[in-house]
């Protein structure tokens, strides 16, 4: 404790010294009252000891200074003097000490009145020190109460208000000081006022009440007798005092009540939303266990969903799906985030196999899902769709390719048909004959190929009847080895004895013939790595039971007796992003002008089509196999062999017949074979022409054979103006496509016969001698 010592006798301020160091004080010393002074200004003493006879300022000046200073307020000063007379005694009192000392004085007096001091110096150190802590705490009771904006109020343990913060007028109405000595009541309505006046009893008896320092909720009064609902926070003060203080935090929780509302709705209008959605929510946890799944998992696949909590969705899969969904997984597990779109077939309660579309989120990390959140719609009806419009463009595209090429194409085989059907009827000579007729059934089949290429762009129906595979594969076979590099080996291995298959030949052998030019195409790739290798085609057929565990791996199977033919290549084979896309229309992997794209669109087309199905397996750097199925029948092989005889016509006439027709070799084609059976023919190369001709004729025309596609004039007016000139005229209209598509055009020109290119020319004789051996429809008509 730092003490000032101020004495002018050396002597006695060696003693007053010795002692005070004695009793552990800190001692500053001085022999004049002038210094003393300089230094109290300086210092802070908690003990001063003074001599009242000093030189210059005597002790009691100095006394009365001192306490001028805020240090001196809680100074402890002992005046040391030799006057004892009562006057002397109020004199030192009234200059502000707190003890005096008289003179002479034995150390032992000295030590007592020093421990006297220093205990009451303590006791004012201490009591200042709680005085400046009671400060702070109001201060900062008040800063709390007039900063918070919460109303805070302070009772007594009745209920009386000993204090409000200015808050409570902006929430009550009440301003603080009309609150004070009001009981808390008048805040609260009935029956929650009885409950906090009977918690502040309770607490009053057993400290630590449960209400006591935990939030309640009740309705508050304000001022103006409007209610609305609040929370109270009441807490004990612990003063020292027999008396109870409590203060209480009130908290206006309108906005939370309307908040915890508006939650509670959004909840519900959101657990509608989901429970009603059409897609499904499911959580899963990370190895894919199902926690939730919402009610429409029942609407979509047919289980209830407590029947999927705990299963693994994994093992809902489709097999060849899990692998790919397992991949997704984890990756939104390791990298977190969103997934992509992704489709898989899951099985359906019935057993069926339906395609969902998903998109998983990985929400492991939040505490209130804790998990991958998963939406899945089902869109196996849109698939089938998607499915039917890709196959409607596809026969689309085909079509009019075909469509683009018909017309030409049949033109020309008209005259090649034509002419070697005249060609027979004169030939005479076996071998000749013989030659004619390959050409004749060479040129069939082409018309053959070219109506059933018009048929399946339009979806028409397929021609289908029992035959058996192994001639057609070696037919197809022996017609592609002439278009197949002679470096490249192919390989046959198709049993003679596999039984009839039900199907359309013409599409078959197009199916066929369009894997084995891909499978050259794919092995005249330039590659090092293929350089040295013996490159092949494998064409494979056999017989195969499919069952039902196999039609779960392939969905577009069915069980039942089939036959699987397989083309192989061993080049280089496809990548995955490639296979993806390979039964795509215009897809093509050939290069510019190399492909058109159609040709495994079309296979796929015609498999499915004949209810079958492809396979393809390919293994980059090795090689691919495209294998399709065929379902076999029990029904007998009809025989054919009788189909290109000779034809045999005897349908001459006289009658004039005008024929209109674009192409050359189908106008000299027509000329020959009529004016041969004698008919008398006039020849036009367009409408217009053929309307001219008409015209200038001496007498009616009696046929008209007029191609739909005839340039200058369209054949409806061709038509019509030729029926001026000749009423009685009948009239056939030549077209190279099929007659479905040409139906609108067909039906204007009514009455008309219709005869699609390529003719049969002993077919055309007879349609022509029966239309001519009728009446003529307009002259029924009048």
């Amino acid at each position: 404790m730092k003490t000032l010592i101020v004495e002018d006798d050396p002597h006695a301020l060696r003693l007053i010294e010795k002692v005070a160091k004695r009793e552990g004080l800190e001692v500053t010393s001085f022999l004049d009252g002038e210094a003393a002074w300089e230094a109290c200004l300086a210092q802070n003493f908690r003990l001063a000891i003074l001599d009242v006879m000093l030189p210059g300022m005597d002790g009691l000046e100095l006394c009365r200074r001192l306490r001028t200073l805020e240090m001196g307020q809680q100074c402890i000063v002992l005046v040391a003097t030799a006057r004892d007379q009562p006057g002397d005694l109020d004199a030192i009192l009234s200059a502000g000490a707190d003890d005096y000392l008289p003179k002479p004085f034995a150390p032992k007096d000295l030590a007592v009145r020093l421990e006297i001091c220093k205990r009451r110096a303590l006791d004012n150190a201490e009591r200042d020190a709680a005085n400046e802590a009671l400060r702070d705490q109001e201060a900062w009771s008040r800063s709390i109460m007039a900063s918070s904006v919460d109303p805070i109020v302070t009772t007594d343990g009745k209920g009386a208000i000993l204090s409000a913060s200015d808050s409570t007028f902006p929430v009550f109405g009440w301003q603080p000081y009309e609150l004070v000595g009001r009981n808390i009541e008048v805040l609260m309505t009935q029956p929650f006022a009885s409950r906090h006046l009977g918690a502040i009893a309770d607490s009053d008896t057993h400290r630590g009440s449960s209400v006591v320092g935990r939030p309640w909720a009740f309705d508050a009064v304000r001022k103006d007798g409007g209610t609305f609902p609040c929370e109270i926070t009441i807490w004990q003060i612990d003063d020292n005092s027999a008396r109870p203080v409590f203060t209480a935090i009130l908290r206006d929780i309108t906005e939370r009540i309307e908040s915890e509302s508006a939650l509670k709705n959004s909840e519900r209008l959101f657990r509608s939303l989901i429970e009603n959605s059409s897609e499904v929510i499911c959580i899963a946890d990370a190895s894919g266990r199902i926690l939730y799944v919402s009610l429409s998992v029942e609407r979509i696949l047919g289980y209830a969903p407590e029947q999927l909590f705990g299963r693994v969705f994994f093992d809902m899969l489709h097999p060849t799906d899990v692998a790919r969904a397992r991949s997704n997984y984890r990756s939104i597990l390791e990298e977190g985030g969103t997934s992509g779109w992704l489709e898989l077939r899951i099985r359906h309660a019935d057993d069926s196999w339906r395609v969902l579309e998903m998109i998983a989120k990985n929400q492991l990390e939040d505490p209130i899902v804790s998990g991958i959140v998963i939406n899945t719609r089902d869109v196996t009806d849109r698939k089938q769709l998607e499915d039917q419009l890709n196959h409607s463009r596809k026969m689309e595209a085909v079509g009019q390719l075909a469509g683009g090429i018909a017309h030409d194409f049949n033109n020309l085989l008209v005259g090649i048909n034509g002419n070697t059907s005249l060609a027979l009827e004169e030939e005479t000579s076996d071998t000749t004959k013989a030659l004619l007729s390959d050409i004749l059934r060479a040129g069939q089949r082409a018309a053959e190929l070219v109506r059933q290429l018009l048929a399946f762009g339009r979806k028409a129906p397929l021609d289908v009847e029992p035959i058996h595979f192994a001639p057609l594969a070696q037919e197809v076979v022996a017609f592609a080895e002439e278009r197949i590099d002679s470096r490249i080996q192919v390989v046959v291995s198709i049993p003679s004895d596999l039984d009839p298959i039900m199907a359309d030949s013409g599409q078959i052998h197009q199916v066929l013939l369009n894997l084995l030019i891909n499978a050259r195409d794919a092995l005249l790739i330039e590659r090092p790595e293929l350089r040295e290798r013996h490159k092949c085609i494998f064409v494979q057929a056999r017989q195969q039971k499919i069952d039902r565990a196999y039609c779960e791996r392939q969905v577009e199977a069915t069980p039942g007796d089939y036959l699987e033919v397989s083309v192989t290549d061993n080049g280089i084979g496809l990548r995955d992003e490639i296979l993806a896309h390979i039964f795509e229309p215009f897809f093509t992997t050939k290069g510019v002008g190399r492909g058109t794209g159609l040709g495994l669109a079309t296979a796929h087309g015609i498999i499915k089509q004949h209810r079958g199905w492809f396979e393809v397996n390919s293994t980059y750097g090795s090689g691919t196999t495209f294998t399709f199925f065929l379902p076999i029948t029990d029904q007998p092989v009809l025989d054919h062999s009788d189909e290109f005889d000779e034809p045999s016509v005897s349908s001459d006439g006289d009658e004039l017949i005008l024929v209109a027709d674009d192409a050359q070799v189908v106008r000299d084609l027509i000329d020959r074979l009529l004016t041969k059976h004698g008919y008398r023919v006039i020849i036009a190369s367009d409408g217009q022409e053929a309307v001219n001709l008409a015209k200038e004729s001496l007498r009616p025309i009696d046929l008209l054979i007029v191609d739909l596609s005839i340039p200058s004039l369209p054949a409806e007016e061709t038509v019509r103006q030729i029926r001026e000139t000749s009423p009685s005229v009948r009239v056939i209209v030549s077209t190279g496509f099929n007659e479905e598509s040409a139906d609108d055009l067909i039906d204007s020109l009514a009455p008309c016969t219709c005869v699609t290119k390529p003719y049969d020319v002993a077919a055309l004789l007879r349609t022509i001698r029966d239309l001519l051996d009728q009446p003529s429809p307009l002259e029924d008509a009048r």
